[in-house]
């Protein structure tokens, strides 16, 4: 798959530094004002002043220049403008709910694999007397990477198409007509 994961989001809200301080102590980064960083992502997260909170724009990671060809072809055979950015990024807008999807050539993330503490599960008693390690977790999360997002659209069956036939975006699995997960890399 050419699209191998979701690289940043910006976000609108109306209060930039109060929304900032609570990624802070979720356990984002600050990198900048109003620019938070992932453990292992980097800059991930943008926070921009708008009267109300909601997705500005995502950026997609691909592998290569070809990838963006390809999606700014797709754009063209559904008469959608494609903007090509100085960084050498494109971005087209969802028609149907007017969120950006930016497209930038970025190298895959390397994370090593998460070692999942050992759980007690029905049927399978693996720590007897002992209490879950999470408990004693203290500190914020520190999430390694932001890995999805979420937005709400009008009209799903044309939001779809256009992740799907423009952007490349795969289905993994729907609940039709009233939500649908799709996937830009094989991590889902």
């Amino acid at each position: 798959m050419a699209l191998h994961g979701m690289a940043e989001i910006t976000l609108g809200v109306p209060d930039v530094a109060a929304t900032e301080s609570f990624y802070n102590e979720f356990g984002l980064a600050t990198s900048s004002p109003g620019v938070l960083a992932t453990a292992n992502g980097g800059d991930q997260l943008r926070l921009v002043a708008r009267p109300y909170r909601h997705l500005v724009e995502y950026t997609v990671a691909a592998d290569d220049a070809d990838d963006l060809a390809r999606i700014a072809a797709n754009a063209a055979a559904h008469d959608l403008a494609v903007t090509t950015h100085d960084d050498g990024s494109i971005s087209v807008v969802d028609p149907i709910c007017g969120i950006r999807a930016r497209v930038s050539v970025r190298p895959r993330l390397q994370l090593t694999p998460y070692e999942s503490p050992v759980m007690n599960t029905p049927g399978h008693v693996a720590r007897v007397g002992d209490r879950a390690p999470a408990i004693f977790d203290s500190g914020p999360a520190q999430p390694r990477k932001l890995g999805h997002v979420l937005y709400a659209t009008p009209d799903l069956a044309g939001s779809m198409k256009f992740l799907c036939d423009v952007l490349g975006f795969k289905v993994s699995d729907t609940s039709e007509g009233i939500i649908a997960f799709l996937r830009c890399s094989d991590d889902h």
